[in-house]
């Protein structure tokens, strides 16, 4: 019965879109790469077609740099990446001072190398350009603007994490993990949650108990447990997350969620 959950048409679905949402930023860089002539194809031999691809680059640009880190580390697992090699990927191509940077450059270059050409343009190509040339410009905005803010919030506890990428466990046995910061928290809750496919609230909500805060040699430590519940029904599409909420001394928040399967 689970495992048919994880299988619905609906999480598959979800899943197609979140994989092809990944790799909206590299092929966007590789159409830029044509564009710009630095790679050479046929059908990028007329301006016309570059130019068109340099909008549509940009257009996609704008929305991958935002995607890139939700959809291409799924992609990668398809490949049979390990998880460590693609998460690694992830960040090094999601980096938003990278893909920004990337993406402006390659797209000025593209511009200046074709700009004998614009005036041949149509009003309409030239105005596509533009929107998508400001499209983009949007999109580095809103990923650069989340990440100062993550990075704001989460400065009254340093470097903060879980000790734990993912969770698999059997009904009835005790969840153990733990969160690591830089800096002692002021506060530390954690919860295990139940949802449905499409409930903004939780389903059922239990409690963990977190430890008192331990020293180490790289800061502080938290020890996070809660038994999994036995007999309790999975809804269709539905999940379990461990829910982690640290609280700095200044304000600044960490928050992060785990998945968690139960074992078959």
């Amino acid at each position: 019965m689970e495992k048919e959950s994880k299988t619905g048409p609906g999480m598959m679905l979800f899943m197609g879109a979140l994989g092809l949402s990944g790799l909206l930023l590299p092929a966007a860089v590789a159409l830029l790469l044509y564009s710009a002539g630095l790679l050479r194809a046929e059908v990028f031999a007329d301006p016309g077609v570059r130019w068109a691809a340099l909008g549509t680059a940009m257009l996609m640009g704008g929305f991958g740099i935002c995607t890139v880190l939700l959809g291409l580390p799924a992609v990668l697992r398809v490949l049979f990446f390990s998880k460590e090699a693609a998460l690694a990927v992830t960040r090094a191509l999601g980096n938003v001072a990278l893909g920004g940077a990337a993406l402006i450059g390659l797209s000025i270059y593209s511009a200046a190398v074709l700009l004998d050409s614009w005036p041949a343009q149509s009003a309409e190509a030239r105005g596509n350009i533009m929107i998508a040339a400001a499209i983009m410009l949007a999109g580095i905005t809103v990923r650069g603007w989340l990440e100062f803010g993550r990075a704001r919030r989460s400065r009254g506890l340093g470097e903060a994490g879980l000790d734990r990428d993912e969770i698999v466990i059997s009904p009835g046995e005790e969840i153990r993990l733990r969160l690591n910061t830089e800096k002692q928290a002021a506060s530390v809750e954690a919860g295990l949650l139940l949802y449905s496919e499409n409930g903004d609230e939780p389903m059922a909500r239990y409690e963990a108990a977190v430890g008192p805060a331990e020293a180490g040699p790289k800061g502080w430590s938290y020890r996070i447990t809660v038994r999994f519940p036995e007999g309790m029904p999975l809804p269709s599409e539905g999940g379990w997350c461990l829910s982690v909420k640290a609280t700095g001394k200044n304000g600044g928040v960490y928050h992060d969620s785990l998945n968690v399967e139960p074992r078959a």
